[in-house]
C-alpha cells in the first residue's frame, strides 16, 4: 500500500461506516494502526533534542494539551454541526 492510500483508506474505511455502505478497503484498519505508531515517531523526534529532565510530567502534559485542544475543539464542533 502506497502512503498516499493510507488517509484515502481510513476515509472510505469510516464513510462506510456511517453511511451504511459495505464498501470495506482491505487494510484500511491498518492504516489507523500505521498512523499511531508514526505519532508515536513525531513526538519522539520532536522532544529527543531537549535535555531530559528540562520540563516536568505536568509542564509536557500542558504543552501537548495547548497544542491539541484547538483541533479537538473544532473537530467536536464541527461533528455536532454536521450530525446535528
Amino acid at each position: 500500500m502506497v502512503c498516499g492510500e493510507l488517509p484515502l483508506s481510513v476515509g472510505i474505511l469510516h464513510a462506510g461506516q456511517i453511511f451504511n455502505v459495505n464498501i470495506i478497503p482491505r487494510h484500511g484498519y491498518l492504516a489507523v494502526d500505521f498512523f499511531f505508531c508514526l505519532s508515536g515517531f513525531v513526538i519522539a523526534y520532536a522532544y529527543e533534542a531537549r535535555p531530559f529532565g528540562q520540563y516536568s510530567w505536568s509542564r509536557f502534559a500542558l504543552l501537548r494539551v495547548i497544542r491539541l485542544y484547538p483541533m479537538v475543539v473544532v473537530g467536536i464542533s464541527l461533528g455536532t454541526i454536521t450530525f446535528s
